[in-house]
């Protein structure tokens, strides 16, 4: 896929995608790749969540990324230590990433999601929006709770800022 510079994957398609054992860094760089789309991922899938980090130490150009998060029931997996391993092959990647778009899955449990944007804020030197929407039904109280952790974490970008979108009762932001 050298050529691909908008890539927009389904929730299927990243479960096609992991078959078994997913690799840390894909055999082919995805260079051309500057827009990764991803509208359905869940974070307590430690086979997704190697999908999304595989895609992204692969792709060294990405410029924009758009995740939505789904929620499941389930145990929910500590994200960190699978970033740290991840943080040590970032040799190229984040380092042209300037928006990211998040939709969070659940008012309530947001922990891998914050441990992703943390990841994110650490990473990405350019990087000038992150937009976040919070999950349907999120309180202004809740809401306020999860942005007071988000704009504690550290950023690599002096420049970048982070928007914590409001909804109105129909869910639109």
């Amino acid at each position: 896929m050298p050529v691909v510079e908008h890539l927009r994957l389904g929730y299927h398609f990243v479960e096609y995608l992991y078959a078994g054992t997913m690799p840390t860094e894909l055999s082919a760089s995805l260079s051309c790749l500057k827009v990764l789309e991803l509208p359905s991922i869940c974070f307590r899938c430690m086979s997704e969540i190697s999908v999304v980090l595989c895609l992204i130490v692969s792709s060294p150009n990405l410029e924009k990324l758009e995740i939505v998060f789904v929620a499941t029931s389930g145990k929910i997996i500590p994200l960190a230590p699978k970033l740290l391993k991840v943080a040590d092959l970032l040799e190229n990647a984040l380092k042209k990433l300037r928006v990211v778009k998040m939709k969070l899955s659940d008012k309530k449990e947001v922990r891998p999601e914050l441990e992703f944007l943390k990841f994110l804020l650490a990473e990405s030197v350019v990087l000038e929006k992150m937009l976040i929407q919070p999950a349907e039904g999120t309180t202004a109280e809740e809401g306020f709770k999860i942005l007071k952790k988000i704009i504690r974490f550290q950023r690599s970008s002096k420049k970048a800022d982070i928007l914590y979108l409001d909804c109105d009762g129909d869910g639109e932001c």
